[in-house]
């Protein structure tokens, strides 16, 4: 099983990031992606990104402002993918950290998942960053 870990640094309150992450238009736009988010636990998620397989799941976990947690699975996955974001207040801003576990078999989408995930937390941290997420 691969597992994937990434963070960011992002300059706003924990509870703006926490917003952004949960807010499916603010998704769409740093993921830039058609996103449905149901922000509650077995609430459905859905992101289609161009060029890529949409991806379908639902939330596990829900705990604002500080955890989510989805579940999901693209058509061209093997095996579903769990999704864990993490947030812990700085003297900054807000650490966001990204887990996100699965992918049996398949490095070549481990792979491409590796660099989604760098392109989509800097978006992140530049979107919370920008005024009218900041207090």
């Amino acid at each position: 099983m691969n597992r994937l870990y990434k963070r960011v640094l992002c300059q706003a309150p924990i509870e703006q990031v926490f917003d952004a992450l949960v807010t499916d238009s603010v998704v769409a736009e740093w993921m830039t992606a058609d996103v449905e988010l149901d922000p509650w636990v077995d609430g459905c998620i859905v992101v289609a990104v161009d060029g890529w397989p949409k991806l379908a799941g639902h939330v596990v976990a829900f705990e604002p402002p500080g955890r989510l947690v989805v579940q999901w699975q693209a058509d061209d996955w093997r095996t579903s993918a769990t999704l864990t974001f993490d947030l812990e207040e700085s003297g900054r801003g807000c650490w966001v950290m990204i887990e996100e576990v699965g992918f049996v078999g398949d490095d070549e989408i481990f792979a491409q998942r590796e660099v989604l995930w760098s392109h989509w937390l800097i978006r992140l941290a530049a979107v919370v960053a920008r005024s009218r997420w900041s207090s």
